[in-house]
């Protein structure tokens, strides 16, 4: 991309502003992506310690392998863009956290699942609107399989949902 400047034997100068905002806003996603697995897997290593439902079980244990072998994915990633990800989590995400640890096992299930509806709603969103603009084959590729992923476990969420409610 060019700023449309000019030297002197005509030749275009890369806007060089528009290539480190995009750094910028990769690293950054990259970055948010990674603390959120990181806050997913905290949430289904909890389940997998206090929930007694099999199907509920079952969920934990295959998101907390597919967001692990994302996060690797992602790590990969960042190596190549010399990136450091520390995975802080927002205050949010300690609330969940906290909220799930002391929750009574005869409505942990319930409350796991809404807190996991809730969390893939918002990643959905929020990962639609970042992660795909990026300009980055890299960073376009694991967006776009994140967000793929993410899309899946939200339906297998809303369908644990749905075998809860009744």
């Amino acid at each position: 991309m060019s700023c449309g400047n000019t030297n002197n034997d005509n030749k275009e100068i890369p806007d060089s502003k528009t290539a480190a905002l995009q750094q910028y806003e990769d690293a950054s996603y990259l970055a948010k992506v990674y603390g959120s697995f990181v806050t997913e897997n905290e949430l289904q290593n909890i389940a997998l310690q206090k929930s007694k439902d099999p199907n509920v079980l079952a969920l934990a244990k295959e998101l907390l392998q597919e967001y692990t072998d994302l996060n690797t994915k992602i790590e990969a990633v960042a190596a190549t863009k010399q990136l450091t990800l520390d995975p802080k989590l927002r205050f949010d995400q300690e609330n969940h956290i906290d909220f799930l640890q002391k929750e009574k096992a005869e409505t942990f299930d319930r409350e796991y699942i809404n807190i996991l509806l809730r969390q893939h709603q918002k990643f959905i969103k929020d990962f639609k609107l970042t992660g795909i603009d990026s300009n980055d084959e890299a960073t376009q590729t694991i967006a776009t399989e994140i967000l793929d992923v993410i899309t899946k476990n939200y339906q297998q969420i809303s369908a644990e949902d749905d075998r809860l409610k009744q």
